[in-house]
């Protein structure tokens, strides 16, 4: 009987060993479940943190040059924004370089003769005499701009036959003493 109890014993041993291996098992899976639960808030506390992080550097990132902000919320260092790296040679334009200016206009609108009057050696009049262009210079400006005035004058004029006095009239944009013209309604708008 020896072996019976001890088969007896065995399966009881068996027994509470698999009661206990499936309350493990379940205690398992029920840590898993709720560890499953946590990471999953976790990543989103994690993910919102990301895009938190990722909007204040872009945020940082921005001053006047690069948003709607006032130059005043710079900050009390001024940024540098060389991108190029110094050559060591002088500004402007280095020797040898060919360099490029205003070209010649084919027709001026003012030609201005520079002659002399008299000859430097015996004093000779040189007014007569014909003389050829050596030289020309131009002189590129703007036309000055200055107001024009014109009046209009309403004349009264007698009938020769009928002795009837005949006012003349003012053309219908002219309707004050004094007013402006339509050019310079056009540059005030």
């Amino acid at each position: 009987m020896e072996t019976e109890e001890r088969v007896a014993q065995l399966e009881a041993e068996n027994a509470h060993l698999q009661r206990q291996l499936e309350r493990a098992l379940e205690r398992i899976m029920e840590l898993e479940g709720k560890l499953a639960g946590e990471m999953a808030k976790t990543t989103e506390q994690l993910e919102k943190a990301l895009s938190r992080i990722e909007e204040l550097e872009v945020r940082l990132k921005k001053d006047s040059h690069t948003s709607h902000k006032p130059p005043s919320s710079d900050g009390l260092r001024r940024k540098s924004h060389r991108k190029r790296k110094p050559s060591g040679r002088k500004s402007g334009g280095q020797s040898g370089h060919a360099g490029e200016t205003l070209a010649l206009a084919e027709k001026a609108d003012q030609i201005v003769k520079h002659r002399p009057d008299q000859c430097k050696q015996c004093a000779e009049s040189l007014q007569e005499t014909q003389g050829s262009v050596v030289e020309r210079r131009q002189v590129h400006d703007l036309a000055e701009i200055r107001l024009w005035v014109e009046e209009h004058q309403v004349e009264q004029v007698c009938c020769p036959s009928c002795q009837r006095e005949n006012l003349g009239c003012f053309p219908k944009e002219v309707k004050a003493t004094v007013q402006y013209g339509p050019q310079v309604r056009a540059w005030a708008v």
